[in-house]
């Protein structure tokens, strides 16, 4: 599209799952239950785009549906009341990146950035019957943004080297990845803010 600055790709898909295999903690143990059965349809998009010269663009966003359609813990269903935990509704990525014209020895300088949004979701499969811990082992919807800036193939000596400088989750935006109840409500938060510098050479 647009003299080919633009690339777009669509997608869909739609799976029923049987004998579903899901992880609880019951009373503080660690269970695998076969859930039974479940649907989950979605719907993708992609797209780059290159606007002008040494400016890339990519971007996707993602819905998926999902649903227990039968649950059973203890020969009883309990497809009604049952959390969709880690797969979030909403999912999104933006980035780009920009080169500068490469200088007279051959080196270029440049900029990325990576941003990612998640929707919120539960983190417990089974509520835990208080409506205070239900609401702590709930990741709300975030936003994680990265950025990098370095130059590549500089000429140094007969070598060439790359270097730059990252910084991850730059807003050190709090999110956790897992949130079992065992005796007490566990939440395990992500890692915050980093960033530090990479080197290679070639030689």
């Amino acid at each position: 599209l647009f003299d080919r600055r633009l690339r777009a790709n669509f997608s869909a898909f739609y799976s029923d799952y049987k004998g579903l295999q899901v992880r609880t903690f019951v009373n503080g143990v660690d269970n695998y239950q076969n859930a039974g059965k479940a649907r989950i349809w979605g719907l993708e998009g992609e797209f780059q785009a290159a606007p002008f010269r040494g400016l890339t663009l990519d971007a996707n966003v993602g819905y998926t549906n999902f649903k227990y359609q039968q649950f059973l813990s203890g020969g009883v269903d309990i497809a009604d009341i049952i959390n969709v935990t880690y797969i979030p509704k909403w999912t999104a990525r933006f980035g780009g990146k920009y080169v500068l014209a490469e200088m007279s020895n051959g080196a270029s300088f440049y900029v990325s950035t990576d941003n990612r949004y998640r929707s919120g979701l539960p983190l417990n499969t089974l509520p835990t019957g208080s409506a205070a811990l239900d609401a702590i082992a709930y990741q709300k919807r975030y936003i994680l943004s990265d950025a990098r800036i370095g130059v590549s193939s500089l000429p140094v000596g007969r070598t060439e080297i790359n270097i730059s400088g990252w910084v991850k989750n730059i807003f050190d935006t709090d999110r956790a990845t897992f949130g079992p109840t065992v005796i007490n409500q566990v939440i395990v938060p992500d890692m915050g803010r980093t960033y530090g510098i990479d080197l290679s050479f070639k030689f």
